[in-house]
């Protein structure tokens, strides 16, 4: 699938633009340069304190305000804010002291390590949190790609709350030392009339840099720039590029669905939980071509002789693992399983030390400040190392939830993965292919 039209064009050193509904990206320009990305880096800040629940507690402010500077909501210390107060002077006017107040009140000795963690979940590689406001003379700053920061705020997007605050214009505050009323520093909410949220940032060393969403019609859509002095401009002509010449499509309805050619769940009914919609050009619609891929029928043996299979109504798990038509099913008993796990214990320890080994190296090139073909032939090492690593994680977790389905006593043919259905969109040049997930449920005898 083309990732990027040389059509759009801005003055960033780093740009970003991607569809939030499917995770296709319409354009990139040196999308994975990492640099201080100033207070953009915000939206994690304030996703965390939505997420803590206490958004409706009061904060008393304290002496953490005594390091606040630039740009600020001005509280006062003995000043009582509710929580989410200091979320929109955090994200309206890009309050520091805000910032401060935040971490403070969420967790004061582990907010950072808390941004970290909710970068690796959602696995921004290329980001390292070391502040809560992203300034960065003293620490260096928040350090990100254009790349990363559309995929955090696609997370943060999900968020209803979130939304409401970040597509806020205007919000008024009174605590029991002032009254407030702060309007919102991003100016496309009002100059763009399909924006919908965002945040700005700017320092001397990261100078100006931009995140924005924008929706039309049940297309929503998010644009990064770093380094960009023309950046509301920049974004809005990113969008009006996007939204003539993409649009989102329906690929797969909510509801019951008909499997041509199913034999062996004939007396079974498919249900999709909800629509799927995927960015596309006009003339890729014409490609569209559905393929479902059902789990395996499953022959239980016990007593050596074949049983049937009824579904229980228990949901056991989840996956959203792809089968390819040329990987097959082996025949697997209890004893079986325990043995390959014993192999996959010792294969942990093994692809553990070695991602170790070439994350010290890679860390240790990037410590004497070492670029180019060496410290990326190390990054390569740790990814493919890192990769290897959650297979054999990932396996030993499917074979344990085998182990503990079908117990002792029963043999079974095992996948490989897990077969979902797909949607193909074929063209001469490049076949795209969307996850769905399917539900395992408990094979009783």
């Amino acid at each position: 699938m083309p990732s990027f039209i040389s059509a759009y064009d801005t003055s960033a050193k780093s740009t970003c633009l991607i569809d939030a509904n499917s995770d296709r990206i319409i354009y990139k320009e040196n999308y994975n340069h990492t640099q201080s990305v100033a207070s953009i880096s915000k939206i994690m800040t304030a996703i965390l304190a939505i997420e803590s629940d206490k958004l409706e507690d009061t904060v008393i402010i304290g002496n953490e305000i005594d390091k606040a500077y630039g740009s600020g909501i001005y509280i006062k210390k003995g000043e009582e804010i509710k929580l989410i107060d200091l979320v929109y002077g955090l994200m309206l006017r890009s309050g520091n002291d805000a910032a401060l107040a935040i971490s403070n009140y969420i967790s004061k000795d582990n907010f950072i390590n808390m941004m970290n963690e909710k970068a690796k979940e959602l696995n921004l590689t290329k980001t390292v949190f070391r502040n809560p406001s992203g300034l960065d003379e003293e620490d260096g700053g928040n350090i990100s790609s254009a790349c990363d920061i559309a995929k955090l705020m696609q997370y943060c997007m999900k968020n209803k709350i979130f939304r409401e605050i970040t597509g806020t214009k205007k919000h008024k505050v009174k605590t029991n030392l002032n009254y407030y009323s702060w309007t919102n520093k991003n100016k496309l909410l009002n100059n763009y009339k399909y924006a919908i949220g965002g945040k700005t940032g700017f320092t001397e060393i990261a100078k100006r840099t931009l995140v924005t969403a924008a929706k039309k019609n049940n297309t929503t859509l998010i644009a990064v720039t770093l380094n960009d002095g023309s950046d509301f401009k920049d974004h809005e002509n990113l969008y009006k590029e996007a939204f003539k010449e993409y649009k989102s499509y329906k690929i797969i309805k909510k509801g019951y669905i008909d499997i041509p050619d199913e034999e062996f769940y004939s007396n079974r009914y498919f249900y999709v939980k909800e629509e799927f919609y995927y960015l596309l050009k006009e003339f890729e619609t014409k490609k569209i071509k559905i393929k479902y891929e059902l789990e395996e029928k499953y022959e239980n043996k016990a007593n050596n002789e074949l049983i049937n299979s009824k579904l229980e109504e228990e949901l056991i798990d989840e996956f959203n693992k792809f089968i390819s038509e040329d990987e097959y099913y082996s025949e697997l008993n209890y004893t079986d399983i325990d043995l390959e796990l014993a192999n996959l214990e010792n294969s942990l320890v093994e692809k553990k030390n070695v991602l170790n080994t070439f994350t010290s190296s890679y860390k240790a090139l990037v410590n004497a400040g070492i670029s180019g073909a060496e410290r990326e032939e190390y990054a390569s090492y740790v990814q493919d190392a890192r990769m290897s690593y959650y297979e054999d994680i990932d396996r030993k977790c499917i074979l344990n939830i085998y182990k503990l389905v079908l117990g002792p006593n029963i043999k079974f043919f095992l996948p490989k993965s897990f077969c979902k259905p797909v949607f193909l969109v074929s063209t001469m040049q490049y076949v795209l292919k969307a996850r769905f997930r399917l539900n395992l449920h408990r094979l009783l005898p």
